[in-house]
């Protein structure tokens, strides 16, 4: 399966993107070996996931990748274990590839990270650190619902982040990828009506099923 950007369709309400960057990056990789492209993209999503790639997806998943509007993502949700990271990041490395700039991380990194600036002499603002997930050309948000409090609520702080992303994004046509173990619903129940709105806004979703991966891969053998 080729890039997905390439042929997708694009929203006639997309501001035109200039594509002298992406060319340049992409051009920038075809003069890298295999082993060079994937040091690069190991140090994006990690070591474990820098083999992933599209083909070794579902037929129906390849699909919903390959007919996404230019500016619509994927949230891919289920019980732990059914791929959804290892997806995510075959979908990243197509964007990658082709000169994309993109941001991949845990929505709960993301949120200590944001948290960090109000350490004394941090030198840094929230806004410093949440301006390159907003301007990426792809933002790729893993584990979204996984920071609620010992009420099972999502606290003010990752619910005023989560909605200065996506809104930011959704108003400047931008995708957006999550990965989340909770349903949209279950998502609304711990963020609000306003998240839950704006992930079926800026997302097609997809619910991934099957067994568990990584109980099946740490079976011992008999």
């Amino acid at each position: 399966m080729g890039h997905r950007l390439a042929p997708a369709p694009r929203n006639p309400q997309a501001p035109p993107r200039p594509p002298c960057q992406g060319c340049l990056r992409a051009q920038s990789y075809q003069a890298l070996s295999a082993d060079e492209v994937a040091v690069r993209f190991a140090e994006l999503v990690g070591p474990r996931f820098a083999q992933a790639r599209l083909k070794d997806l579902t037929e129906n998943l390849q699909r919903e990748a390959a007919g996404l509007m230019s500016d619509k993502g994927l949230m891919l949700y289920g019980q732990p274990g059914r791929g959804k990271t290892h997806a995510m990041a075959a979908m990243a490395f197509d964007y990658f590839v082709a000169g994309f700039s993109i941001k991949y991380m845990t929505f709960e990194w993301f949120a200590l990270q944001v948290r960090d600036v109000f350490r004394p002499n941090s030198g840094l603002s929230e806004a410093m650190m949440i301006q390159p997930l907003c301007d990426a050309d792809v933002l790729f948000l893993d584990d979204v619902g996984t920071t609620v409090s010992s009420e099972g609520q999502e606290t003010d702080f990752s619910l005023r982040l989560l909605l200065v992303v996506l809104d930011t994004r959704i108003k400047n046509c931008l995708p957006t990828y999550i990965t989340a173990n909770k349903t949209v619903e279950q998502l609304r129940d711990t963020f609000d009506d306003r998240i839950a709105s704006r992930l079926l806004e800026a997302c097609t979703v997809v619910k991934l099923t099957g067994e568990d991966r990584r109980q099946k891969n740490n079976q011992v053998s008999p």
